[in-house]
């Protein structure tokens, strides 16, 4: 069965969360009136939502002009129905928080907002700040001179800088 989508109503969870992270975190995109899309993925054979293979619990993305002219958001959020159902408030409020976290409002050269030929934002994506992967049979034959390790260590030291509790296996920041 392939994944399927369905548009999350005006009252729903997510776009709760949405207009709070807007309100609260992310000031620049409230001030441009940022919209968003927000759908629900749903796969019964696995997840519906990967990037470069591994599940995601959101996909955030941009939208073209062509699409905004057609009616679109300025964004597109996808959201793992799945998962979704099993978070907290809180943990969907972090979650929403974050995949706006990525997008940033194009500027001028004075420090006005720029906008797209429709009168939208023009908005950028920024990079994750962190993104590791690991082969562990690696990691167990080389460890510390295993690049992901490494990058590990200096992500451990950059929390411990940031007053950020590093997670333990007896839970996360237990």
């Amino acid at each position: 069965m392939p994944t399927t989508y369905h548009l999350a109503g005006r009252g729903d969870e997510a776009h709760d969360a949405l207009a709070h992270a807007l309100e609260s975190y992310h000031p620049e995109l409230h001030q441009v009136e940022l919209t968003a899309d927000v759908l629900f993925a749903v796969n019964a054979e696995g997840p519906p939502l990967k990037r470069d293979g591994y599940p995601v619990l959101i996909k955030a993305k941009k939208t073209s002009l062509k699409d905004r002219a057609a009616g679109r958001a300025d964004v597109e959020l996808l959201i793992d129905a799945e998962r979704w159902g099993e978070l907290s408030h809180e943990e969907k409020l972090a979650a929403i928080d974050e995949a706006l976290e990525r997008f940033k409002v194009a500027r001028d050269d004075q420090g006005h907002p720029k906008s797209d030929d429709l009168g939208r934002p023009r908005l950028t994506v920024r990079p994750f700040d962190v993104e590791l992967g690991f082969v562990l049979a690696a990691c167990r034959r080389h460890k510390d001179h295993v690049q992901a390790l490494q990058a590990l260590a200096k992500l451990r030291a950059t929390f411990a800088e940031l007053d950020i509790p590093w997670p333990t296996p007896e839970g996360l920041f237990a």
